[in-house]
């Protein structure tokens, strides 16, 4: 089933897919050594909320098309990659998971992607308290 990205539903699903994308990175940081599927699951939601945004952007720069623009997951961004290439999609979001001692901080993390076969990594890199205090 592709998914398509139809113009006209941008504006509706705006805020959704913000908090959606949200909540999906604090459950990945919160279970990702246990349940090393959850990075797939983000990454693959990342890269349609990257293409909501930048169908969001062109929207705003011109009218809008009629056509919808198909979704590609990671299982086709890893299928362009070569040896020794990797895709890297870095994430930040405001912790509210289960670790109390994170509550509020905005946390970084990358998604790494290799022409290996296997599903995307996740990699915490740091706190922005910890940014900030560097």
């Amino acid at each position: 089933m592709t998914k398509l990205l139809v113009p006209r539903s941008l504006a509706d699903y705006e805020a959704v897919f913000a908090q959606f994308i949200s909540t999906n990175y604090n459950l990945t940081y919160d279970r990702w050594k246990e349940r090393k599927s959850l990075a797939s699951i983000a990454y693959e939601n990342t890269l349609f909320y990257k293409g909501f945004l930048l169908q969001a952007a062109v929207r705003m720069h011109r009218q809008p098309s009629t056509t919808a623009t198909p979704f590609v997951g990671w299982q086709g961004v890893q299928s362009k990659l070569t040896a020794g290439e990797s895709a890297v999609e870095f994430v930040h979001f405001k912790y509210q998971g289960i670790d109390t001692a994170l509550e509020g901080d905005t946390l970084y993390a990358a998604f790494i992607l290799l022409p290996d076969n296997q599903p995307p990594r996740f990699v915490p890199i740091c706190r922005q308290s910890e940014l900030a205090n560097s």
